[in-house]
């Protein structure tokens, strides 16, 4: 595994039981049991050095499987998630590349 690969790693440990414990272990969208923890803003968006901007809780919920496959790499979804993890938790994104997604559906 590669410098990049040991970061994301070590940063979903320290930040996926945070984010399940902060959505209940529930998925964001239909309330039914998640099973995954999703970086709502894909880590390809992010270089090794920004990779800490995208695996935060921020950036991540919880959905389960069908949710998850349906918002992978969808930006209407990404905005929408992104938009109701503000209005549920108080985050700010007006930083990018957050603003974008928040600004521009």
């Amino acid at each position: 595994m590669g410098k990049r690969g040991e970061l994301v790693k070590e940063l979903k440990e320290k930040f996926d039981p945070i984010v399940i414990q902060r959505d209940g272990n529930r998925c964001l969208i239909c309330g039914s049991r998640a099973n995954d923890v999703h970086e709502i803003i894909s880590k390809s968006q992010f270089s090794t050095s920004e990779l800490e901007n995208c695996i935060t809780p921020k950036n991540m919920v919880s959905l389960c499987r069908m949710h998850h496959s349906i918002s992978q790499g969808d930006k209407h979804a990404s905005a929408n998630l992104l938009r109701a993890l503000a209005k549920k938790y108080k985050y700010d994104y007006a930083d990018y590349p957050f603003s974008w997604y928040v600004t521009e559906e």
